[in-house]
């Protein structure tokens, strides 16, 4: 590939129990082209996603990375991982295994808010329900609102995507706004904001 990807000096890297929140590598980009390939990943989005576009989303979260000081981190196992595969089997993920990104990104401007980031994953259907989600966003959360200082934080999905709500709720998000999205089909179109604000956190953070 190219010298953007496996520039770990130049990204700040985010860790939590389970999870390294990290650069991207040009190793990440065969599991991150079959996650986007896979319909039960991409149910609440449009269509699948061409390989194409997925490198290319790869080097732009990079790029936002090293540019920024934060974005959406690739998102790496620090243990192995058991789940069940798609024959009903009892498997392993290795340690040091890529799993997708969590992180924060801008809004678009199609979502009707005055915030300016929001805290978005995508993870490999192999960890679902195993709360690496929840343990991810709260890392980003803790880093916009305790290093970066951001007075605002949002988080946007469909209306009908449940997992991804719970989730926003978990970190400490309430609904904010149910909104029309003006550029996305019929079957995506109702969509909810979350949101949370840092004096928010801070009383989360205190135990309030």
């Amino acid at each position: 590939m190219t010298a953007e990807f496996d520039r770990d000096d130049d990204v700040f890297m985010l860790e939590t129990e389970r999870i390294l929140l990290r650069g991207w590598h040009e190793d990440d980009l065969h599991d991150w082209i079959a996650m986007n390939s896979d319909p039960e990943v991409r149910q609440y989005f449009p269509s699948v996603q061409s390989p194409e576009k997925s490198v290319e989303q790869a080097l732009e979260f990079q790029d936002e990375l090293v540019s920024t000081g934060f974005g959406l981190w690739a998102a790496e196992t620090k243990d192995a991982v058991a789940y069940i595969d798609d024959r009903g089997k009892p498997a392993i993920l290795p340690p040091a295994t890529f799993i997708g990104f969590i992180g924060l990104h801008p809004l678009p401007a199609e979502v009707p808010t005055d915030i300016s980031y929001e805290i978005g994953w995508r993870l490999t259907k192999e960890v679902w329900n195993q709360g690496l989600a929840t343990e991810g966003a709260r890392a980003a959360r803790d880093y916009a609102f305790g290093i970066e200082r951001l007075g605002h934080l949002g988080s946007y999905t469909t209306a009908d995507n449940a997992p991804s709500r719970r989730v926003m709720e978990k970190i400490g998000m309430h609904l904010e706004r149910e909104f029309t999205h003006p550029t996305l089909p019929d079957a995506q179109k109702d969509c909810v904001l979350y949101a949370m604000n840092r004096h928010e956190w801070e009383l989360t953070n205190q135990g309030v």
